[in-house]
């Protein structure tokens, strides 16, 4: 029998990548995943910004997140609900036809309360898996800060990891904190390359990107949802 260990892969990812909000960015599971999937959709969430469309990632992603095994979110789930998964997928090979499978991790899903489902999927990036809320909440309501300058904030967020976070943690933000700084310096690279007219354009589209992604945190949850219905993809088009 090959090691459940072995056969961890994206399963019924593409029900629970956008269950909260439908939420843009590099998703916090992409360290779970298997490393040629992990490059693929580093790939395609590489020059994402705050507020640009990100309906087309968001769709590759998904796309990415079709395939079976155990789910790399099992060692998040109570200990009923993980031995259940984890009878599921006992006997799968790489290959089978895994429709049912899916089907009946689902349902073990669907039965796990609200608050269960948001602390499994929506805990923020890999470094804050297994931290308390309170630790998670200090940590986003400190990148939500506008009123700290971009430069700060990144220290003020790498003292509070070494202030919160234990061993592994730490090493999981690290790496977090690295591939980060790399995809920032790569794009300004790129963007000090830009011919001047093309700089100049660059510069009105990252004022309105600001603009644009201001409006949105402003907005109330119930304007944000009829402004979502408008842009769902069963909406007519004009």
């Amino acid at each position: 029998m090959r090691s459940l260990i072995v056969v961890i892969t994206l399963t019924i990812l593409p029900a629970i990548i956008f269950a909260k909000g439908k939420k843009c960015g590099l998703p916090p599971f992409v360290a779970e995943m298997p490393e040629a999937a992990q490059q693929e959709v580093r790939t395609i969430w590489k020059n994402y910004r705050d507020g640009d469309d990100c309906e087309n990632r968001r769709q590759r992603t998904k796309a990415v997140g079709k395939k079976c095994g155990l789910p790399p979110f099992v060692a998040e789930m109570p200990e009923a609900a993980r031995q259940e998964v984890r009878t599921i997928w006992k006997n799968y090979r790489d290959g089978d036809d895994c429709e049912n499978r899916r089907q009946r991790t689902k349902a073990v899903l669907d039965r796990l309360s609200p608050e269960t489902r948001d602390r499994i999927f929506h805990h923020g990036p890999p470094f804050l898996r297994g931290t308390s809320d309170e630790v998670r909440k200090q940590f986003k309501d400190l990148w939500k800060d506008k009123s700290i300058p971009y430069e700060e904030k990144v220290i003020k967020i790498r003292e509070l990891a070494e202030k919160l976070l234990n061993k592994e943690q730490l090493a999981e933000f690290k790496k977090f904190d690295a591939e980060r700084e790399r995809t920032r310096k790569e794009f300004a690279d790129k963007v000090s390359k830009l011919s001047p007219k093309a700089k100049e354009v660059y510069d009105k589209l990252e004022n309105l990107r600001k603009e644009k992604a201001k409006i949105y945190e402003e907005m109330s949850p119930e304007v944000r949802a009829e402004i979502g219905q408008l842009f769902s993809r069963n909406s007519p088009k004009v």
